[in-house]
C-alpha cells in the first residue's frame, strides 16, 4: 500500500514505527511483568502470563502489518504473478499406518542355559507402528 513512497524516504519513516510501536509494547509489557514477578499469587501471576502473551502477539502483529504495508514482496518468475496466477498445491495423502506382529511360539524342551543379551531385531524404516499385542 505504501510501497509507492521513495525508498530514501519509506526506510526512515518504517524504523521511527517500528521503534514507536516497540516502545509502546514494551512498556506495558515490562510493567507487567514486574507485577508478575514481585506478586506471589498464583491467579494474578497467570492472568499476568496471559496479559504478556497478548502483548507479545500484538507487537509481533503490529511490526510484520508496518513491514507489510512499506514493502513489496511478490515474486516473479519469467512474468508469472503469484498474487494472481499462482494454484493451490494439494496436499499429498499417507497410507494407512500398517501393523506389525510379532509372534513368539513356545513350545516344551529340556532345560537349556539361556545365550543371555537383548533381544535385537532389525528392520529398514518405515512409517509403520508396532503394536504389542
Amino acid at each position: 500500500m505504501l510501497a509507492s513512497i521513495p525508498g530514501f524516504l519509506r526506510t526512515p519513516l518504517v524504523v521511527l514505527l517500528i521503534v514507536l510501536s516497540t516502545v509502546v509494547h514494551t512498556t506495558p509489557l515490562f510493567v507487567v511483568a514486574f507485577l508478575k514477578w514481585i506478586i506471589p499469587i498464583p491467579g494474578i501471576r497467570t492472568a499476568c502470563a496471559t496479559v504478556l502473551v497478548r502483548l507479545a502477539e500484538s507487537w509481533i502483529a503490529v511490526n510484520s502489518g508496518l513491514i507489510d504495508m512499506f514493502t513489496v514482496m511478490y515474486p516473479q518468475i519469467q512474468h508469472l504473478d503469484f498474487r494472481r496466477d499462482a494454484v493451490k498445491l494439494d496436499v499429498p495423502v499417507l497410507p494407512e499406518l500398517s501393523v506389525a506382529v510379532q509372534v513368539t511360539v513356545v513350545s516344551p524342551s529340556t532345560n537349556v542355559d539361556g545365550e543371555g543379551g537383548a533381544q535385537v531385531s532389525v528392520a529398514p524404516e518405515s512409517a509403520s507402528l508396532a503394536v504389542a499385542p
